[in-house]
């Protein structure tokens, strides 16, 4: 990038806008900053005096925004080819000591880049925050702590909501960060011939130690941060900051980022109190952030499901999730009306039209579904403990303790029934079980984890013999499956493509409902009905393409116990479709 194309980013009409003449060979030779970027693009410094590499702190602090725009380009550059090169394990001399110097955690750039973090210039704000995230990335654990510390100051105690945004999204960077497999590196710049290179490698400790820092360091202050950012939910001068305070925060809890439950588990205690700071006057988009991080608490599919027992604190969210759509006073707080409307002539997920914020409405249905389905597994969990530690012939405080529970998810189910109704062109009649796989088909991962959801709902209610038949058909896992092969055309090669796909839960799915099928076939019958036929149809077809695959070795991971549910529910469709 030279100084004539960045000026051209600036606001105006192009024709207009003033711009500086392209430099020739020797007016780029007079200016060391654009030498220095010229060379940052290569990836290698080796022909640049060591006085002219000062010029870039320097200019970090002059006058022109403009040359402290190109001044921030180059040092993030600079910072990029020296991660590359870390992994790759050769880096040049000259960048390894200009971008991975002491003087970077003490020193004059670091006061440079805070200073153009609190500048309230958008673009040097931000430009600063991610050369302040691969600062962190580059220096040791311990030179980079008061870099970090500077971070979360900046978060707690600045009035200027740029410098607040941008150090939120700053930490959120290095908590979402990845070691990179090998072949990561594989697309990187190769040294330029004749740079002079020493050998390098990534300290594998890290990134673990750089996230264990910021949570120890936001630990400490979680309750005066949390009761700041709660105070501006409902202002939308100050949204962008709120949005970026729910996204660290969904970070920080959510299972991709390595961190353990030790480490997060003071971050889950304010969640209820920022449900009753919510209101109904909160943004859209905040609302988003908001069901995205009980969501994320809430893991069902990828976590929760997969768990013998379910952890204290996504428990104490579902229980208040749901009183709250007991009492009427989420749903109905939920601005749907308020929300994105979709583009004109667009589908409904085969509802008809919607007038309101239909990603919001789809957050909203599968967090209530997460929401029960982890009070159920809790129950049953619970359950399970006191059988074991009684002797048979035990109280029935079980099944009083049920039948309390179950009038609670009924209840929860009607409300949430309603409201979906009262806003989409369903059926009156629709139970929820079919409507939730129209209203969330658009959306695969949405789509799988409520199945899987509304299964061990299903699951997990199935034995009783008072379940009402309304909140029976509600959860009817079996009538989920048909609606659902209805949504992909009963093609048994899309359910192929979810099976090898790991963007979503579906073999969790398919492997607990086919042992679900074989346990209550009878039920399975009378959920299909007249399209028994073709719903065996796709599960037969599945099972060749299938075998036909993991024959040529084919197919990426062991199938077996899938082909083996498969050819089980075939032989009671074959030899006894009418048997229980």
């Amino acid at each position: 990038m030279t100084e004539s194309r960045l000026d051209v980013s600036g606001g105006g009409p192009a024709a207009k806008r003033p711009r500086l003449a392209s430099p020739g060979p020797t007016a780029r030779l007079d200016d060391p900053l654009a030498a220095l970027h010229e060379r940052a693009q290569l990836g290698c410094l080796c022909p640049l005096p060591a006085a002219q590499l000062t010029a870039l702190t320097a200019q970090l602090s002059a006058a022109d925004s403009r040359r402290q725009l190109l001044a921030l380009s180059t040092l993030q550059l600079l910072q990029e080819a020296a991660l590359q090169q870390l992994r790759l394990g050769s880096m040049c001399r000259q960048l390894q000591r200009a971008v991975c110097a002491q003087r970077q955690a003490d020193g004059p750039l670091l006061e440079a880049l805070l200073a153009l973090l609190a500048s309230g210039t958008a673009l040097l704000s931000c430009g600063a925050g991610r050369c302040l995230t691969l600062a962190a990335l580059l220096l040791p654990p311990g030179r980079a702590q008061r870099l970090l510390e500077a971070l979360v100051a900046a978060v707690l105690e600045s009035e200027r909501q740029l410098e607040v945004c941008h150090a939120l999204n700053a930490l959120q960077r290095l908590i979402e960060q990845h070691d990179p497999p090998e072949s990561a590196a594989g697309g990187a710049r190769p040294l330029p011939a004749g740079c002079a290179a020493i050998s390098v490698g990534p300290d594998p400790e890290t990134l673990s130690e750089i996230k264990c820092a910021i949570t120890a360091l936001l630990e400490n202050r979680w309750v005066p941060v949390t009761q700041r950012f709660c105070r501006l939910l409902t202002r939308p001068a100050h949204e962008t900051e709120v949005l970026a305070f729910l996204r660290l925060w969904t970070t920080i809890i959510s299972v991709k980022n390595n961190l353990s439950i030790v480490e997060t588990k003071s971050f889950y205690g304010r969640l209820e109190g920022l449900m009753s700071s919510l209101g109904g006057d909160a943004s859209p988009h905040v609302w988003r952030a908001v069901l995205d991080l009980y969501a994320e608490v809430l893991c069902y599919g990828s976590t929760i499901a997969l768990q013998d027992c379910v952890a204290e604190e996504p428990a104490g969210l579902a229980h208040a999730l749901l009183r709250q759509t007991r009492a009427g006073r989420l749903l109905e707080a939920v601005p749907y009306e308020r929300g994105v409307r979709a583009f004109a002539g667009s589908s409904s997920g085969g509802a008809g039209g919607s007038g309101g914020d239909r990603p919001l409405m789809q957050k909203t249905v599968l967090l209530v579904l997460k929401a029960l389905a982890v009070t159920v597994k809790e129950t049953r969990c619970e359950s399970s403990s006191e059988a074991s530690a009684r002797s048979a012939g035990g109280s029935g405080s079980e099944e009083q303790d049920m039948v309390i529970i179950e009038r609670t998810l009924r209840e929860v189910v009607r409300r949430l029934d309603g409201w979906v109704k009262a806003r989409l062109p369903f059926h009156p009649e629709t139970p929820m079980s079919e409507w939730a796989v129209v209203l969330l088909c658009d959306q695969d991962d949405y789509l799988v984890e409520a199945m899987v959801c509304l299964l061990d709902l299903c699951a997990g209610l199935a034995e009783r013999a008072r379940v009402q038949p309304d909140f029976e058909r509600a959860i009817d896992a079996h009538r989920s499956f048909v609606q659902f092969l209805g949504t992909v055309r009963r093609d048994h090669d899309l359910l192929l493509d979810f099976l090898i796909s790991n963007e979503t839960c579906f073999l969790l799915y398919l492997l607990r409902y086919l042992k679900f099928v074989r346990k209550h076939w009878a039920r399975f019958l009378r959920a299909c009905g007249a399209k028994l036929q073709e719903v065996m149809g796709v599960l037969i077809g599945l099972r060749i393409s299938l075998q036909q695959l993991v024959a040529r070795d084919l197919f990426p991971y062991n199938v077996t116990p899938i082909l083996k549910l498969l050819e089980r529910c075939e032989q009671l469709y074959e030899h006894n479709p009418a048997a229980g």
